[in-house]
């Protein structure tokens, strides 16, 4: 192993750059995090248990997922409307929940409009967003439907 160059700006306590990728600052990093693990095995254990105790952690998880799940079905006097909806998007846009599934949308037709890609991204799950090009809603666009 060779010496780092920027063996000026590390940590005196840890013995490497972070984020150097040099092979004397990878051998430092991993004898710090054996080392530290180590030293607070009881506390990195303690976290994990009580972690795993939290009342109603798995509930509340459990729960989220199944709600979304039934919000994620279309109902089946939709599915072949969905379906044309999705395969008529234009290029370059994306099919957006106007009201986000996480924020209780559902998925269904009258919850569609395009977005253009990066004003989706953007979007994420907010409600209030507003796009820098207009939504089209797929109405307009599939007028053929």
């Amino acid at each position: 192993m060779t010496d780092c160059t920027k063996k000026a700006t590390h940590s005196h306590q840890t013995g490497y750059q972070r984020g150097c990728r040099c092979a004397a600052c990878s051998e430092a990093m991993a004898q710090y995090g054996l080392k530290y693990y180590n030293d607070n095995k009881a506390s990195i254990a303690l976290r994990a248990s009580n972690y795993n105790k939290t009342p109603d952690r798995k509930a509340n998880e459990n729960q989220r997922l199944s709600v979304r799940k039934r919000a994620m079905k279309a109902k089946p006097e939709h599915v072949s409307l969905m379906n044309a909806i999705y395969e008529l998007c234009p290029a370059g846009w994306h099919v957006d929940h106007i009201l986000p599934l996480s924020r209780g949308g559902l998925h269904e037709p009258t919850n569609l409009q395009y977005l253009t890609a990066s004003d989706n991204l953007a979007k994420n799950a907010k409600t209030d967003y507003t796009p820098v090009t207009p939504a089209i809603r797929w109405q307009d666009w599939t007028c053929t439907l």
